[in-house]
């Protein structure tokens, strides 16, 4: 199963796949002109899940999912997406 975004406030993103949770540090923007980015994710965030009521690592290869579904996310919505 695959990460989707659940919800997206002013300074993080949700993420869930069903049995792991996930939650990403970042600042929603203004958009002043299309191009611009409407969320900055800070990469640094990316780094633990919750998986049965417990905090744990996660591997690069999770990684990798949680920023392509936030890429996703924000691509479907015709809205950019910077990483930092």
């Amino acid at each position: 199963m695959s990460f989707v975004v659940t919800k997206v406030s002013r300074g993080d993103i949700h993420l869930n796949d069903g049995r792991r949770s996930v939650r990403v540090l970042g600042e929603g923007l203004l958009v002043s002109k299309p191009g611009d980015p409407a969320f900055v994710v800070y990469l640094n965030s990316i780094g633990s899940m919750e998986f049965e009521g417990r905090i744990e690592a996660m591997g690069d290869d999770v990684r990798r999912e949680v920023v392509g579904a936030i890429k996703e996310y924000f691509f479907e919505r015709g809205m950019v997406v910077d990483f930092e």
